[in-house]
């Protein structure tokens, strides 16, 4: 039985740990719900910035420093 499951249920656990939520970063309150089919991205530095749309990141790539988190 894989780890994170429930011996009595076969279910995923509560402690099962769930991949972080991806939220574009010009609007924040959009998930990206599939990043790995994304094709909006942007390398960061080390990590990889999530687009809703294509507008999204080109508003972004103009102004990168508004869309800084504080």
């Amino acid at each position: 039985m894989p780890s994170g499951t429930s011996r009595v249920t076969g279910k995923p656990s509560k402690a099962a740990k769930h991949p972080p939520r991806v939220y574009c970063p010009v609007c924040p309150d959009w998930e990206i719900k599939l990043p790995d089919r994304c094709s909006n991205t942007l390398k960061h530095g080390e990590r990889t910035l999530y687009f809703c749309t294509k507008r999204c990141k080109e508003r972004y790539m103009k102004n990168p420093e508004k869309f800084a988190k504080p």
